[in-house]
């Protein structure tokens, strides 16, 4: 089988139908229910509000987020989430949608990447195997469905890894490294630099797996001392694409806000090396113990794939994806700032030797998959998924006393019950591809089920579209005449109509001349009332500043912005004087 990447694919009869039938599912379960389920955590928010305000200002040169310069990541998502809002609109679950279509089409490219050019490299079934476990797997599944940047990137960095095998194996050619140049400024415009990370420590880490081989199988490799002058030309025309790609906006960027790419690349990489970012951090084998979540179900061949490469590492592609999968993994438990998600790029490699791994394993070729131990493992991985649905779907209702969300939990957690012990008892019938395809297609329908009917009646979660649709109503919407404090829900902003702003401090009411309120006010109840346990940060606003205040309305729910606090949010108006009075 030939190493090589070929420019020009070639997909014929049944792995043609599948692939078509996998992609066509996947536009599906990745689109799907993008505009019911809110907005989550703090980056979500940020990233769609930056970008309606990039497409109403009509300035595509610096994002935005409320009143202040958005640097932490570079251009391109917001360009993409902006032209998806012009496109789809850029209001209410409209806008929530449109902020996703550019991950969610992302992912689906990736996955068409994969199809056409994994089969060249590792063979028609092992391919499509391959494809769906990547696309059915929870991290990629989830990063396809919200507006951040990381599956935009995933899509430009996994065809940066894919030309880099072709280098690698010696068959690269022009087109290669053109595609390669683009790849990596595209990806770097998406979000800096870790592009070249990931191709920076497959490469050291493919060095040190050659150095375990008696007799690595030969490749085509370029010879250094015959061909360095090719290779240097190569390389200037590598990084003279990347650099056309990303120089026009850094020059327009430098010229706006002189210093802006020297503090975005401090504070984002470097900073973010040595220092934790807004709590995003970690012990040493974070990834190890989040990837048990975030590749599952997949996470239960790992083990077996990951004992099966290393036997046959002998065999190119087999050592490169150990060394995708291994290379970035050590520097990232190294680096400070940690999130789950920072791994995605070594996920297709995964999914690579998981496929080999369960092929073997359905042709009966290796025992890995069928023996004892394997199945007290998958025992092991349905209870253990079995107590995450309890935690995830039950217990939730149960500590906020959501009565009314109580059916809609025990049906979800049902369904995850049902699914995983389904898949244990295939897999002790020795029905191992039919057990696969039900995890596949499970996880993908529990998901549905989750975004498209639990979520969006958790009635916690929608806190902040709850609190926007009734400032709305009350018509504040009026620039400069609505704050929150306490409250720092980034996706409030966005529902609301983004002219509502941040206040720093829970005392504004006592420190702050009446004048100059605003007229309207979102606060916790903490910032309002006092917090018992801390006085002296959460006195609460004194009864002569209530006086002079109406309060219109109280909302329960979950601060998503804070880890999912439970809070109790309150809607208050400045009286108006009677010569204010309209």
């Amino acid at each position: 089988m030939s190493p090589s990447l070929p420019l020009h694919f070639r997909v014929t009869g049944r792995h043609h139908t599948l692939v078509i039938l996998l992609l066509v599912g996947a536009v599906v379960a990745y689109l799907a229910g993008n505009n019911l389920f809110p907005l989550i955590d703090r980056d979500e928010p940020r990233f769609a509000q930056a970008s309606k305000q990039m497409l109403e200002s009509g300035d595509w040169t610096t994002p935005r987020f409320l009143d202040r310069l958005r640097l932490n990541k570079p251009v391109l998502i917001y360009w993409l989430q902006a032209s998806s809002m012009r496109v789809f609109g850029s209001d209410g679950m409209y806008g929530t949608f449109s902020a996703r279509v550019p991950s969610s089409l992302a992912a689906v490219a990736t996955l068409l990447m994969f199809a056409l050019s994994w089969p060249f490299i590792v063979g028609h079934r092992r391919a499509l195997w391959a494809t769906f476990i990547f696309a059915t797997a929870l991290m990629p599944m989830y990063l396809a469905k919200v507006c951040m940047a990381d599956a935009v990137q995933h899509l430009f960095i996994a065809a940066s890894m894919l030309c880099l095998y072709a280098v690698w194996r010696g068959t690269a050619r022009w087109p290669t490294m053109i595609v390669l140049g683009l790849s990596i400024g595209l990806a770097t415009l998406t979000k800096g630099p870790p592009v070249l990370m990931f191709l920076a420590m497959t490469l050291v880490a493919l060095w040190l797996l050659n150095l375990s081989i008696d007799t690595p199988t030969p490749t085509r490799l370029i010879s250094v001392e015959r061909d360095s002058p090719r290779i240097f030309v190569r390389v200037l025309i590598v990084i003279g694409l990347a650099l056309a790609v990303c120089l026009p906006w850094v020059v327009n960027l430098e010229k706006a806000h002189p210093g802006a790419i020297l503090k975005m690349l401090g504070t984002e990489i470097v900073e973010r090396g040595f220092d934790e970012k807004e709590g995003h951090t970690g012990p040493p084998g974070f990834y190890f113990v989040t990837f048990w979540v975030t590749y599952f179900p997949w996470c239960l061949f790992w083990p077996a794939a990951l004992v099966q490469g290393w036997k046959r590492r002998h065999i190119p592609w087999v050592r490169f994806s150990l060394a995708a999968v291994i290379g970035p993994w050590v520097f990232l438990e190294i680096y400070k700032t940690k999130l789950p998600h920072y791994w995605l790029p070594s996920y297709p490699f995964m999914a690579l030797l998981t496929a080999d791994v369960l092929v073997r394993g359905i042709r009966a070729r290796i025992v890995d998959l069928r023996d004892r131990p394997f199945l007290i493992g998958a025992t092991v991985w349905g209870g253990a998924a079995s107590i995450a649905a309890g935690l995830i779907t039950v217990v939730p209702v149960l500590g906020e006393r959501s009565w009314n969300d109580f059916p809609i939990g025990i049906l979800t957690g049902l369904a995850l019950v049902l699914f995983v012990a389904g898949v244990v008892a295939l897999l002790h019938a020795k029905r191992l591809q039919f057990a696969a395809i039900v995890m596949g297609l499970g996880t993908v329908a529990v998901m549905l089920f989750g975004v498209c009917a639990y979520l969006p009646n958790v009635e916690a979660l929608t806190l902040a579209r709850r609190v926007a649709t009734e400032l709305r109503v009350i018509g504040a919407t009026q620039a400069g005449q609505e704050q929150m404090i306490g409250f720092k829900e980034p996706s409030l902003a966005f529902y609301q109509g983004g002219t509502i702003r941040e206040q720093s401090s829970s005392r504004y009411f006592d420190e702050v001349p009446e004048a100059q309120w605003p007229r309207w006010t979102v606060i916790d109840d903490k910032s309002w009332s006092g917090d018992p346990s801390d006085r002296e940060k959460h006195p609460g606003v004194s009864a002569a500043k209530k006086a002079r205040l109406i309060l219109l309305k109280s909302l329960h729910g979950a601060n998503l912005a804070d880890g999912s606090a439970r809070t109790t949010v309150h809607i208050v108006e400045k009286k108006l004087s009677p010569t204010t009075m309209p």
